[in-house]
């Protein structure tokens, strides 16, 4: 089995937990925060991509109302890691209400060229 095939199970499984899925990804996303601070004072905060990916596509995926789903992807949205950013915005595109495509098209003028075409391919499809 591909890696992206274990990547949209967990994805599948975890959306399934709607509101409860936004406040661990809230919760995580402070303790994540504060675990590399303590942990690593003398290192940036480096998030693991995969780990992301699937926490804000189940996130922008789940049941939880449009506005509880974009809260929690727009937190993320100043992330430094490149793998973050890509599920930002592939959550943003998943969630698609009217303040989440505001926000994708602010990705159209990224400094990385793979996430501006990411963001513009998503747009396209809508």
């Amino acid at each position: 089995m591909k890696v992206s095939g274990r990547l949209d199970i967990a994805i599948d499984i975890l959306s399934q937990l709607g509101k409860q899925i936004c406040r661990y990804a809230n919760d995580f996303l402070i303790n994540d925060i504060t675990n590399w601070g303590h942990r690593f004072p003398e290192r940036a905060y480096e998030p693991n991509d995969d780990y992301w990916f699937i926490l804000l596509r189940s996130v922008a995926q789940s049941s939880a109302s449009a506005t509880d789903r974009f809260g929690v992807v727009r937190k993320c949205g100043k992330a430094t890691s490149r793998g973050v950013v890509e599920a930002v915005v592939e959550s943003l595109g998943d969630i698609a209400s009217e303040d989440a495509m505001t926000e994708l098209k602010k990705y159209l003028v990224h400094e990385d060229p793979f996430i501006a075409r990411l963001a513009a391919s998503i747009l396209e499809s809508r």
